[in-house]
C-alpha cells in the first residue's frame, strides 16, 4: 500500500528499466539544482497560528494581477478549446544529462512527436542521438527572444504564459512584452545545473 507520493519513486526504480528510470530521475550535469529543488523545501518551516477559522480555505490566486509551424500549433490549440498557451522560454538547448549518456539512452522504435506528426516533423530519424538532442537542435529556434513573444500575441487571442522564469527582472520584461503570466520553473533541474531551486526564486522582490 502506498501512503506517501515519495514511495512511487522506489517502486518506479524497482519496476522500470534502468535507462528509463534514470531518464526521468536524473538532472543536468552534477545534478546540484536537482538536489537543491528538494533541499530548499527542507529549509522552509511552517509557523502555525492558533484559534483561526479554517472552515473556508480558498487557495485561488492571480498572477500579475488581473513562423508557420508555430502558427499551425497555435490554431490547433485554439480549435481544441485550450484557454492559454504555455511557452517554454529557458531551454534553447537541451541539458547534458550524464545518466542518459552513460545509459546510452535511446527512444523506443517508431516513436513520433504527435504534435508535429501532421507537419511532417513528427517522425524521428534513425540517426537521432540519445535524449533527442539532434532532433531538438533542428526543430528549436535558438534565436527566440522577446520580439517573438510580441509576434505570438499578434496571431492569437489566447493568453501567453512564459514557463521557465526565475528572476524578477525577466518577470518585469515579460509583463512589458504582453505575457499574461509566468510559470516559475527550472524544468525540474533537467536542463541547466546550478540555478536556484524553484521555490527559492519566489523570494526575489
Amino acid at each position: 500500500m502506498i501512503t506517501n507520493v515519495t514511495e512511487y519513486e522506489a517502486i518506479a526504480k524497482e519496476k522500470l528499466p534502468k535507462m528509463v528510470y534514470d531518464y526521468y530521475a536524473s538532472g543536468a550535469e552534477d545534478q546540484w539544482t536537482l538536489k537543491e529543488n528538494r533541499n530548499a523545501f527542507s529549509r522552509i518551516l511552517f509557523q502555525p497560528r492558533i484559534l483561526v477559522d479554517v472552515s473556508k480555505i480558498d487557495l485561488t490566486t492571480t498572477v500579475l494581477k488581473d513562423k508557420n509551424v508555430v502558427a499551425q500549433l497555435v490554431r490547433r490549440a485554439e480549435r481544441a478549446g485550450f484557454q492559454a498557451i504555455a511557452l517554454t522560454v529557458d531551454s534553447p538547448v537541451l541539458g547534458r544529462r550524464e545518466a542518459d549518456i552513460k545509459n546510452r539512452f535511446t527512444l523506443p522504435p517508431n516513436m513520433v512527436f504527435k504534435n508535429f506528426e501532421r507537419l511532417d516533423l513528427g517522425k524521428l530519424d534513425k540517426t537521432c542521438d540519445s535524449v533527442v538532442t539532434t532532433y531538438v537542435a533542428v526543430l528549436f529556434d535558438r534565436s527566440l527572444n522577446w520580439k517573438d513573444i510580441k509576434w505570438l500575441l499578434t496571431i492569437t487571442s489566447l493568453p501567453i504564459l512564459l514557463k521557465g522564469v526565475l528572476t524578477v527582472e525577466d518577470t518585469r520584461i515579460a509583463i512589458q512584452a504582453g505575457a499574461a503570466g509566468i510559470i516559475v520553473s527550472n524544468q525540474g533541474a533537467r536542463q541547466l545545473d546550478y540555478v536556484p531551486a524553484t521555490i527559492m526564486a519566489l523570494e526575489e522582490k
